[in-house]
């Protein structure tokens, strides 16, 4: 608790435990428990997500029409844009739960651009290499 200098809740952390006399400390720890949440779903997808972005980041320069400085400039504006949906997921998820909807959707449209992105990289190396393109 930032006034009284003393933990929230016992460690380990529980956050079941819910406090109905004091709405201001349940309200302090619905936003510990909303932060942890929002920690463990940005971790989550950042890990699913980060080999889609090497793919197309290391593939994408193969694809016909594509030069060096457009793979560049796509992948370095698709991590912006990615950085950008996290941190309006984050802000949002705690303030409230309802308000990480439009962070997360970015966030997911950037994941879709690298899977799309990835495949097509992909597929068009693999018919490279088997000399059908």
């Amino acid at each position: 608790d930032e006034t009284t200098g003393k933990n929230l809740f016992p460690n380990p952390y529980q956050p079941w435990i819910r406090f109905p006399d004091d709405k201001e400390k349940q309200a302090k720890a619905d936003k510990a428990y909303r932060g942890y949440r929002m920690f463990e779903n940005v971790k989550e997808w950042t890990l699913m997500s980060l080999p889609l972005y090497w793919v197309f980041a290391f593939f994408a320069g193969g694809l016909p029409y594509i030069t060096d400085p457009v793979v560049d400039a796509l992948v370095f504006g698709s991590a912006v844009v990615f950085f950008v949906a996290n941190d309006m997921y984050t802000t949002g998820y705690s303030e409230e739960a309802s308000k990480r909807v439009n962070g997360f959707k970015l966030r997911l449209n950037v994941i879709f651009f690298w899977l799309g992105g990835s495949i097509a990289s992909l597929g068009w190396a693999a018919l490279g290499r088997f000399g059908i393109v």
